[in-house]
């Protein structure tokens, strides 16, 4: 049920009694009530895997209401005056022939549609709709004091309030209700079950704000182009319709879905709330870009990373400014009235665990209503890879109390890697928990790892970092033509794999350029995190394997994710405060895969001997240099 609650406020009777019954429904259905279809609202709209899309619309008349009408429109007397509907079946109709060519005309519809055969260009499945008349008892219609409208209204296509209050019997099986909507289907026929890719496909169609991404691509293995289309769960669409309004925090392990759900929202604000202005903040530039390019049809959402904020508002950032300088420069301008100073109805900030608390403030002078406007919080104090002072969030004017969530979103559980990567990244984790003065840092746990197969992750060792360039073009070659480690899995596309480091000295310019010149042989790389071409950045969504720093990476994801010159950590450090924020560093790129990791390394260092000595990892020694791919050849 989406939502999976009737609001308390504008639903009629009859579809709170229609929503109750369409509860009953198999599991695997999927309920919307009053989605969007070309800026219009049906009531109901159901996704029936074992039958097709049925749209249903619901009206409260009552018969002494009704004063004429036919299967066009419909009269009603209303409060001395008369007032022309559309009918309800024709009404649903409409709905239906628009959620078909809305169908059609999307761009990853195909997999809908017969592509050949005698049915080409037909849906896969039936549409189906009907009307249901919450008020009205079929003797009413019968001996309505206008005449018998029972024809106007017919039983195929018109449940009427006895109808309806008879599917509100608890005695009627899932079975049975499942064979009523079936008989709303004309004309209906036997189909092949919907597959997930379909239902995603629809589920899109009618709310286009679930869609992460979703492009045309041509694949490795096959040289004809395959939809692919990533969406959200029906769990995590309806968390983003449960959002209050007012100031809101949201807590969150690393791959819990805290950025999806954060964008799903944004969507959401965007499409309700045309003409409201809504800010959208995170700290990374890379970040920022990622957002900003699925954000892109949202025309009134200002999507930018907190310094590309402070330049918009004429304080660009210093040399060597520190985070909590620039952020007093920018507090000083906005109170003072200038630039977006009481710009903005909403503002959302996500990976907010790297903000100063002279950030939060600039937020709020940038607020129309600071007190009781829209503002949404996302962060994970495990993933805190700057010193900060903590955030006292009544002190700043944040109303945090009452309004913080995790369990409630289900946040605690991890849904991006899978189980063996995070027993492997818990290592790392943090190992303290703050309260609401400050983002908090949620316990990884491993039992709350929702996708529980996959592969162990894989320690890669060499003697030198030429070596250990090889070995990581080797594993990029063979991820892209289906094997990993000597196991056949499905071919990567160049844009699923990421490559990460700790951190570059001047001299390493030198092996990333020859890592790249030799990554090219197999696919497109782009060095987004290249200090001579900051553009880069930017180009997070460009197709390519993405070359990056761990800090960089944050927010992000990829389906394998290769984390090399892992021997740079922890490095030197002058105290256990700095040692933590190493562990965080290497907990977030250990929890940016997927599917696929592979920790790579050509020394040795406590976090690498941690890695080798944890039983959580898969040694390499397959990896072998061949004479032609001696380190002086690299």
């Amino acid at each position: 049920m989406i939502p999976d609650r009737m609001p308390n406020n504008g639903a009629s009777q009859g579809e709170k009694d229609l929503f109750a019954v369409l509860q009953r429904l198999p599991e695997d259905y999927i309920v919307y009530y009053e989605p969007v279809v070309n800026e219009r609202y049906p009531d109901f709209i159901v996704i029936c895997p074992d039958m097709g899309v049925l749209v249903i619309e619901v009206k409260g008349w009552r018969a002494k209401d009704i004063i004429a009408g036919d299967s066009n429109n419909i009269t009603i007397a209303y409060r001395q005056t008369k007032q022309q509907h559309t009918h309800p079946v024709r009404q649903a109709r409409e709905y239906m022939y628009r959620l078909m060519d809305k169908s059609r005309e999307y761009p990853e519809s195909r997999n809908l549609i017969h592509s050949e055969g005698e049915n080409q260009n037909r849906f896969t499945f039936p549409f189906g709709y009907f009307a249901v008349l919450s008020n009205i008892t079929s003797e009413q219609l019968k001996n309505h004091s206008k005449g018998d409208f029972t024809e106007v209204f017919p039983a195929s296509k018109v449940a009427d309030r006895d109808t309806l209050k008879s599917w509100l019997d608890e005695s009627l099986s899932e079975q049975d209700l499942c064979q009523i909507l079936r008989s709303y289907f004309d004309p209906f026929w036997k189909i092949d079950r919907l597959t997930q890719s379909q239902i995603n496909t629809l589920r899109a169609i009618v709310h286009p704000e679930i869609v992460l991404s979703g492009k045309v691509e041509e694949t490795a293995n096959e040289n004809k182009l395959q939809p692919s289309l990533k969406v959200l769960d029906t769990k995590q669409e309806n968390n983003a319709r449960r959002i209050g309004n007012g100031h809101r925090i949201i807590y969150g392990v690393a791959g819990s879905g805290k950025t999806v759900l954060l964008i799903a929202r944004a969507k959401i604000l965007s499409r309700d709330r045309p003409d409201d202005r809504i800010l959208l903040l995170c700290y990374n530039v890379t970040l920022a870009a990622y957002l900003e390019s699925v954000l892109k049809e949202c025309n009134n959402i200002n999507v930018t990373h907190f310094d590309g904020w402070a330049k918009q508002n004429r304080a660009t950032r210093k040399k060597d400014e520190s985070d909590k300088d620039l952020g007093d420069r920018l507090l000083k301008f906005l109170d003072e009235g200038g630039g977006d100073c009481g710009k903005y109805d909403a503002v959302m900030i996500d990976e907010a665990q790297d903000f100063e608390v002279s950030w939060f403030k600039c937020v709020l002078e940038a607020m129309k209503d600071p007190d009781d406007g829209d503002l949404l919080i996302v962060g994970d104090g495990s993933q805190g890879l700057y010193s900060h002072v903590a955030v006292r969030w009544k002190e700043i004017g944040i109303q945090a109390r009452g309004r913080t969530y995790f369990t409630k979103f289900d946040l605690d559980k991890n849904y991006r890697n899978s189980r063996q990567i995070i027993e492997l990244a818990a290592l790392f984790a943090s190992k303290s928990e703050k309260e609401d003065t400050d983002i908090l840092a949620i316990q990884v746990d491993p039992d709350k790892c929702v996708r529980s197969a996959g592969f162990k992750p894989v320690l890669v060792k060499s003697q030198e970092r030429k070596e250990e360039s090889i070995k990581i073009v080797e594993t990029v070659k063979n991820l892209l033509s289906g094997n990993w480690f000597g196991k056949e899995i499905e071919p990567l596309q160049p844009k699923e794999i990421g490559i990460f480091y700790p951190r570059m000295y001047k001299n390493d310019r030198a092996t990333i350029e020859n890592l790249i010149e030799n990554l090219h042989l197999y696919a497109p790389t782009i060095w987004l995190s290249d200090p001579q071409n900051r553009a880069n950045r930017r180009k997070v969504s460009h197709p390519g394997i993405k070359l990056q720093t761990i800090h960089s990476a944050k927010g992000l994801q990829y389906r394998a994710v290769i984390l090399m010159w892992a021997d740079r950590l922890p490095g030197s450090y002058k105290n256990s405060e700095q040692l933590e924020q190493r562990h965080k560093l290497l907990y977030v790129g250990l929890t940016r895969p997927e599917d696929f990791l592979v920790v790579s390394a050509s020394g040795s260092s406590k976090f690498v001997a941690e890695i080798e000595n944890s039983g959580k990892i898969i040694l390499d020694r397959t990896l072998q240099l061949s004479p032609a791919q001696s380190p002086a050849q690299l």
